[in-house]
């Protein structure tokens, strides 16, 4: 019996658990109703019809329900699940709509039971929504009951009460209203083993995906390492022999020529390290640093970058910053700079003819304390962008014209990493355009006022350019305002001509001036032209002019006669002050003066002859090293690999040595590894030589027992920092060797170096004075973290590790900086339970900082 029952009750074959589960139930419900209808149909043939006088209706009714199940099975059994479940409550509602007119005993009748229990069949197989709309149809009949009681237009039953009867028909209605209880349940425990299965199937997907994807990333931070090696390896060279260079005498175009192509070199070497740091940026795992940056120093060198760009297309390039914004904040110069050179890059890409200008001032927003928002804009005459296009000119790879055939190429990457480090320096980045007119990109950045040198040209009393006539004539009403507001600001008189012809008026109205600036590309009469027409004009025999030059414009040879000095556009306001002062006999010093540069850094006392190793695998960062070492007096071997460096402290006692980190066949750091492992080499100074700059990375190379760092490229007061370090390690005895480690960790060799040109001075008790005003503030910054980390305030420790990170960067302590960078992110997420080991490491860093500021201060 049970095996036919389940025969019976067994679903023919479907495809999807849910269609099985579904066809199980309705035929459960189905063969229920349709034996209750044969049931009832024995029950009503044996009754008395006397005594039930309406049996012939209820034996019809009996027959309408059996056939209702009989269909609904043969829908079932041929797979048309949802039309046999709508024909079986569709009929079902019916027939008891029927009963209940039919019975008379109105809102009371126990038939209107089988509405409810329809509303909830319909819910258990077919969904919430058949659910509600079976339950709309039993609110209905109930209200129009109601309504015609009220009226009292219900009309008279044709079944008499007849408790046999309704007892039958209660029986029915509860079982399946029972049945379809514990068939809910049963769905339901299936339903949650079906979900329990599919929750494991996805678990064991989603691990395998993750460690597809940490392998992924692994060979992809592997291959990014190696091509960022790759890349940086001749951009080092470059950088390295423009330094060299630069160490030569060499004339005022040269020297500007030279240092052009070095901050180009350095700019171009930190953009290539933010490209293959994309993945980084996008993972949110993009590091913003806190460090004294010069704001104009930051604006100029990004306009320069692009001056000869601009020349090659005759638009003018030009950068105003208003007086009130600050010298110096505590910000990344680095990815401020990014920042303009993408868009100034694009400005310029954009625009055919007219002028790109770069205006610095400050921000409206309102800070507290020493926080200053300045506000940078970029504005063009370029194309313009269609209004449409500006929602999506942020988002990665989106360009205006995505077409094949489009004018301007690029990624469409550039945007979106200027949006990132915008917003990563609490700022924001906005467009304003206009179609065939131009437009302008804004973006604010956010950091702390810093004490800084003030440049002299900055000095509010210019004794020596006060009250000097100066003649500006540029065709260019943006640079005239410029070159006015930036010598009036010296004191200075200026008078401006728009065309070489107003400015021969001019004199030749009687019109006298010190000096004049004349700009050599414009139209009608250019600067060479004037400059000749003004040796022939009574006032200008021996009046001294500048040039004011692109560096696509070679000047033709009568020009080295008729001008005192050439100036390259953009014009760096520094530059413009030195130039006029040595116009003006102010005693400015020449650039032959450069070539003595190098007694500057003077060559360390060594007290014996060094033996020194270079370990580099690439031969042009060889001969860069090397020709360094020997500027300082100190002649060096050279190993291109590890193994290299390894044989050659066998054969030969080293005592310092330029590690490489990044080699073939035996990096730097598992080579510094084997060498402080062997008994039979005399161990060396060992200086990690690197291109990735972070505390984690000196600190991995401290780690293996290397004593010293240095970050690419090679530069000859960095080398010569090494030496002075090493002598001082060589002097003290081997045993310092672990003390100068600590150190190294605890204080950033660099750091006395940086606060010198931070404070603008090499006299010791204004540094020690800098110190003690304020290593209290560092000290009580420490207290405040561990204080509020107690009490479980993250938005406490947020801010005290952001100012703790801030200040230890400008002081040079390391260890703490690091820490504080670690609290802060991790305070950022909300999160202080994972915590107690970098605060439990404060007060001890804090200590060795103390000491190794100690010793350093002690070695001065």
């Amino acid at each position: 019996m049970i095996a036919i029952i389940e025969q019976l009750v067994r679903p023919p074959p479907r495809e999807t658990e849910g269609e099985r589960v579904l066809a199980s139930t309705l035929l459960v419900l189905l063969w229920f109703g349709t034996l209750s209808a044969l049931a009832g149909l024995l029950v009503f043939h044996v009754l008395d019809a006397e005594a039930v006088p309406a049996v012939a209706l209820m034996k019809a009714l009996a027959w309408a329900c059996l056939g209702v199940g009989v269909s609904s099975l043969a829908l079932t059994y041929r797979g048309s699940l949802r039309a046999a479940s709508w024909v079986f409550f569709v009929a079902f509602a019916a027939i008891m709509a029927t009963m209940v007119l039919v019975s008379g005993q109105g809102s009371a009748s126990p038939y209107l039971n089988g509405g409810i229990m329809a509303a909830l069949l319909a819910g258990l197989l077919l969904g919430w929504r058949a659910a509600m709309a079976m339950a709309a149809v039993h609110v209905v009949l109930v209200v129009t009951l109601f309504a015609l009681e009220q009226l009292g237009r219900l009309p008279p039953g044709l079944i008499p009460p007849e408790p046999r009867v309704d007892a039958i028909v209660r029986v029915v209605v509860d079982g399946w209203i029972l049945i379809a209880l514990g068939l809910g349940l049963r769905r339901l425990t299936r339903a949650r083993a079906s979900l329990e299965r599919t929750v494991e199937e996805r678990t064991i997907e989603l691990r395998d995906a993750r460690d597809a994807a940490v392998r992924a990333s692994q060979a992809k931070s592997e291959f990014l390492a190696n091509m960022s090696h790759e890349i940086r390896t001749p951009m080092n060279a470059v950088i390295g022999m423009t330094g060299l260079l630069l160490e030569t005498e060499l004339d005022a175009r040269q020297q500007s020529f030279a240092e052009i192509v070095r901050s180009s070199g350095e700019t171009l070497l930190a953009l290539i390290n933010d490209i293959l740091d994309f993945s980084k940026i996008e993972a949110g795992g993009l590091v913003i640093e806190r460090a004294p940056m010069n704001v104009r120093e930051c604006v100029e060198t990004a306009v320069e970058v692009l001056g000869v760009a601009a020349a090659s297309k005759g638009i003018e390039l030009s950068a105003l910053i208003e007086p009130d914004v600050p010298v110096a904040i505590l910000g990344d110069a680095t990815r401020v700079q990014q920042t303009l050179v993408n868009l100034v890059g694009n400005a310029v890409k954009f625009t055919g003819e007219g002028e790109v200008v770069v205006t610095v001032r400050l921000g409206e927003r309102g800070l507290g304390d020493d926080a200053r928002e300045l506000h940078f804009s970029v504005r063009d005459t370029g194309v313009g962008i269609a209004p449409d296009k500006l929602s999506g000119l942020f988002r990665a790879f989106t360009q205006e014209d995505a077409s094949t055939t489009r004018r301007f190429g690029g990624t469409g990457l550039g945007l979106t990493i200027c949006k990132l480090l915008v917003e990563a320096m609490g700022g924001r980045i906005w467009i304003e355009s206009e179609r065939g007119v131009g437009s302008t990109f804004h973006f604010t950045i956010v950091g702390a006022s810093t004490p800084y040198a003030r440049p002299q040209y900055l000095d509010d009393a210019q004794p020596r350019l006060e009250g000097t006539r100066a003649l500006v004539v540029d065709d260019n009403e943006t640079n005239r305002r410029l070159l006015r507001l930036q010598l009036e600001s010296w004191g200075a008189r200026p008078t401006l001509a728009e065309s070489g012809a107003v400015a021969l008026e001019l004199l030749e109205g009687g019109a006298r001036f010190d000096y004049a600036l004349l700009d050599m590309h414009m139209p009608a009469m250019d600067g060479l032209e004037l400059a000749t027409r003004l040796r022939e004009t009574p006032g200008g025999e021996s009046l001294p002019l500048v040039m004011l030059t692109s560096l696509s414009q070679r000047e033709r040879a009568p020009a080295s006669s008729l001008f005192a000095a050439f100036l390259t556009k953009p014009i760096k306001a520094s530059r413009l002050y030195n130039t006029l002062l040595g116009l003006l006999g102010a005693g400015v010093p020449t650039q032959a003066s450069r070539a003595g540069e190098e007694d500057e850094l003077g060559k360390p006392a060594l007290s014996r002859v060094a033996r020194v190793l270079i370990a580099e695998d690439n031969a042009i960062n060889q001969k860069v090293a090397s020709l360094s070492l020997r500027r300082l007096g100190v002649r060096a071997a050279v190993a291109s690999n590890g193994l290299e460096a390894i044989q050659a402290l066998l054969d030969v006692e080293y005592d310092l040595v330029f590690m490489d980190v990044h080699m073939p066949e035996l990096d730097g750091i598992e080579a510094t590894r084997r060498i402080r492992a062997r008994a039979d080499v005399r161990q060396p100074y060992i200086a990690a030589v690197t291109a990735n700059a972070t505390v984690k990375d000196r600190a991995r190379c401290l780690e293996v027992g290397m004593n010293d760092y240095i970050s690419k490229p090679y530069r000859l007061r960095d080398m010569y920092g090494v030496l002075e370090r090493f002598e001082r390690w060589r002097t003290g005895g081997g045993a310092a060797s672990e003390r100068d480690t600590l150190d190294a960790g605890a204080l950033d060799p660099a750091a006395l170096e940086n606060l010198k040109e931070l404070l603008g001075t090499d006299e010791r008790a204004k540094i020690e004075g800098f110190l003690e005003d304020v290593l209290p503030d560092i000290e009580s910054l420490v207290e405040t973290l561990v204080d509020a980390a107690a009490r479980a305030d993250a938005s406490a420790v947020t801010v005290a590790a952001h100012t703790l990170k801030g200040n230890c960067g400008t002081v040079g302590a390391s260890e703490l900086s690091a820490l504080a960078r670690t609290i802060e992110a991790q305070a950022q997420r909300g999160t202080l339970e994972d915590l107690d080991e970098q605060l439990a490491s404060m007060r001890p860093a804090l200590a060795r900082y103390h000491d190794a500021v100690a010793r350093a201060r002690a070695r001065w």
